[in-house]
């Protein structure tokens, strides 16, 4: 059996956990979704996005559960991210949606 070799010194994997977190009222019913037992509320896209923070928890990377939409981290993290001059990913800021 041959020894595992490491990868990379210099990099490191993220795979934020699912975070059940999306808030169906503030924001738009996602279009194309149904709730099993076995998987509860799963979706194929969202017209707005809407967080509710208090299950969230203290979280600072996540993604919301059931969905496909990017990984969502705290602005301090994201600040960190710009600030460190990192390459390879693109950080959007979200916006708030008002009626």
């Amino acid at each position: 059996m041959r020894a595992a070799k490491l990868a990379s010194r210099d990099h490191f994997i993220l795979n934020p956990l699912f975070q059940d977190c999306l808030d169906l009222v503030q924001g738009h019913p996602p279009e194309g979704y149904n709730y099993s037992q076995e998987c509860g509320l799963v979706f194929n896209s969202v017209v707005r996005l809407a967080i509710d923070e208090s299950r969230v928890g203290d979280r600072s990377v996540f993604r919301v559960n059931a969905s496909n939409v990017p990984v969502i981290v705290r602005k301090d993290v994201a600040d960190a991210l710009r600030a460190s001059g990192l390459s390879g990913m693109k950080i959007r800021d979200l916006v708030d949606f008002t009626d």
